[in-house]
This record gives C-alpha cells, sequence and structure tokens, in this order.
C-alpha cells in the first residue's frame, strides 16, 4: 500500500535531476509538496514544471553552509515545517586515485557527506517536532570501491558510516 502524503513538504536535495528528480516525483503522485534543491535555478525550473504545481524549488550550493540555512529558512517561511529529507544530492568522478587530486576529494566529500550533515542539522527541529523521515541516499561504492572512482567511495563511506 503506498502511503499518503498529503500536505506533507518534502525536501529534496539533488532534486533537479536524476535520482532527486526521480523521488520528487513520486513523493508529488503521493500527494505531498516536493520543494527541490540543487545549485541550478534553470535546471530547478524545469524540474518543477516537470512535477506539476505541487512542487517548488530553492537553489542553494549545500557545501556552504550560509546558504543551506537561508535554503531552509525559506522553506520554512513558505511551508510552515518540513515532514521528510532526502538528501538525494551527489556527485561522483571517474579517475584512478593516484589521478585524484586533494582538492577533488574535498569537493566529493563536502557535497556528498557534509552538504547532507549541512543539510541534516537545517531540517532537524522540523524533522523531530514533526515525527519525521530523514533518508540519505547512499552508494555500493561505500563498500566495494572499483579502481577508477576516485574519491567518490570515500565520500559515500562518509555517509553509510
Amino acid at each position: 500500500m503506498k502511503q499518503d502524503w498529503t500536505g506533507k513538504t518534502v525536501v529534496i536535495t539533488g532534486g533537479s535531476s536524476g535520482l532527486g528528480l526521480a523521488i520528487a516525483q513520486a513523493f508529488a503522485e503521493r500527494g505531498a509538496t516536493p520543494v527541490l534543491i540543487a545549485r541550478d535555478a534553470s535546471k530547478l525550473q524545469r524540474a518543477t514544471e516537470q512535477i506539476g504545481a505541487a512542487a517548488s524549488f530553492v537553489s542553494a550550493d549545500i557545501r556552504d553552509g550560509d546558504q543551506v540555512e537561508h535554503a531552509f529558512q525559506q522553506i520554512r517561511e513558505r511551508s510552515g515545517g518540513i515532514h521528510a529529507l532526502v538528501n538525494a544530492a551527489g556527485l561522483s568522478s571517474r579517475a584512478a586515485i593516484l589521478d585524484t587530486s586533494v582538492e577533488d576529494f574535498q569537493n566529493l566529500w563536502d557535497l556528498n557527506f557534509l552538504g547532507m550533515v549541512r543539510c541534516t542539522r537545517a531540517a532537524a527541529d522540523d524533522l523531530i517536532h514533526a515525527n519525521g523521515h530523514l533518508v540519505n541516499i547512499g552508494s555500493l561504492a561505500s563498500k566495494i570501491a572499483s579502481r577508477h572512482l576516485g574519491a567518490y567511495p570515500v565520500a559515500k563511506f562518509s555517509v553509510a558510516a
């Protein structure tokens, strides 16, 4: 049986494309009001148009704590509260480990792990108050890393841990 999410606000990071967009569409089909977060406002606009009238977005880079706080404050002001957070934002890399720079490691870890931490902390009070839901999207690469995934497994291992 599909759960009814009518009247519930669900925030999806990385919601402008890929898995995040698919998750947002699934929540909208179950009556939720999806709020998408990603960096590119034009992609977010297209994604919300694809989902339909229920969806909205806030453009933010989750690697920036101030932008995260501002985004979640905007969402609270619009919706009155957050009932679920899906941390689906993420980047991967394709490179041999020795061809992966320290900066590449930092960038992927900052987005894939610390971005999730920032968003979870920003939504925590709402989720606790609403007896809400938290979903963190990881990767099988956190358990078995192929030799050409560079920094990606390291960042996703942190999510799994």
